[in-house]
């Protein structure tokens, strides 16, 4: 008998031990999932930041490289710009508007419309 009250009292020690093992084991898991998923979502956001910010730099690019561009226009029209002082003596001005052709491209290329002739029977 006595070995059998040593036994109850191991067992009255390991069951609470378990049962608070396996509930902290299921609330351990659910949190490390909960943080991977909010991880996961914070990667999203960055990663959607860091495309609008790369668009935003080619935007950003873009315009730089058009003012530039026109300051060596408007450079060379004075005769400022190096090398090229013998276009400012030919009087480049800028076009009026009602001068200025504007030609719409299309954003698709469509294939060229032809008429097919009736080819006849023999």
């Amino acid at each position: 008998m006595m070995r059998r009250s040593e036994k109850n009292g191991m067992l009255f020690l390991y069951k609470p031990f378990f049962i608070l093992f396996l509930f902290f084991s299921l609330f351990g898991l659910i949190w490390l999932r909960s943080s991977v998923m909010t991880t996961a979502y914070e990667l999203r956001s960055l990663e959607e930041t860091k495309m609008a910010m790369i668009k935003n730099r080619e935007m950003l690019l873009a315009k730089r490289a058009k003012i530039m561009s026109l300051e060596k226009i408007n450079a060379s029209f004075q005769g400022q710009a190096k090398g090229r002082k013998r276009y400012a003596a030919k009087g480049y001005v800028f076009p009026e508007r009602s001068r200025v052709v504007h030609i719409k491209t299309r954003s698709q290329t469509t294939p060229y419309k032809v008429s097919l002739k009736k080819s006849s029977k023999r």
